[in-house]
């Protein structure tokens, strides 16, 4: 029944979405500080049971793999992240502010029926899982060193930004990508798109290969 359920969300979703034009969806505004810290503190309690059992509903395991370890690199590994950064990535696919191309059409469908709540449980029970380590052997880009203050944490209570420790190099190339171009929109304050506009492919590749490898 919750995969008839799903399926039917997410065809109408892609057809709301589709219907979308594109300068409604470019008129949905980034984040401003005072906005998502406001946000953040009206985020509801997250229950990890209820998220599990959510996720599990909602076959995120699908795409994201199970306890939030992707299979594949065209979807991010959700394990480890924090509650806050995976929260407000939800509401972002809600708003269709974190749209980038067709690929983000089945997201935005999914998370339409959800509440809040729902997306705080969710996030709290992602957040809650664990990430393996990799294999550690590719040697740090000199360009590293200004991704490490926000992306090399794995500590709980950080929300500015998620960690890449041992993310999907596919996944890390395409969303810096989207920033680099200004396709991408949903950070706060815009400093991803300051950082990384001067990076050509290869260093990006570089990047994205060695977090990939922590």
């Amino acid at each position: 029944m919750m995969k008839k359920l799903l399926l039917t969300a997410i065809l109408m979703g892609l057809t709301s979405v589709t219907l979308a034009s594109e300068d409604e969806k470019a008129s949905t505004p980034a984040w401003e500080s005072d906005a998502w810290d406001t946000e953040l503190a009206n985020m509801p309690k997250g229950s990890v049971a209820k998220g599990e059992k959510l996720a599990n509903k909602g076959y995120c395991y699908t795409c994201h793999g199970e306890k939030g370890i992707a299979p594949t690199g065209n979807a991010p590994s959700l394990a480890g992240l924090t509650s806050p950064w995976l929260y407000k990535t939800l509401l972002d696919y809600k708003s269709h502010l974190f749209h980038i191309d067709n690929k983000s059409l089945v997201m935005e469908a999914a998370v339409q029926p959800m509440s809040k709540q729902d997306m705080s449980d969710i996030a709290v029970y992602y957040a809650t899982q664990k990430r393996p380590a990799g294999e550690g052997k590719i040697k740090a880009p000199r360009k590293v060193r200004k991704c490490q203050k926000c992306h090399d944490t794995d500590e709980p209570d950080e929300d500015d930004a998620p960690s890449l420790l041992g993310q999907s190099a596919q996944y890390i190339e395409r969303q810096t990508e989207a920033y680099k171009h200004k396709v991408r929109r949903t950070e706060v304050g815009k400093s991803m798109h300051k950082a990384v506009k001067k990076l050509k492919k290869k260093k990006i590749k570089k990047l994205a290969d060695y977090y990939a490898d922590q």
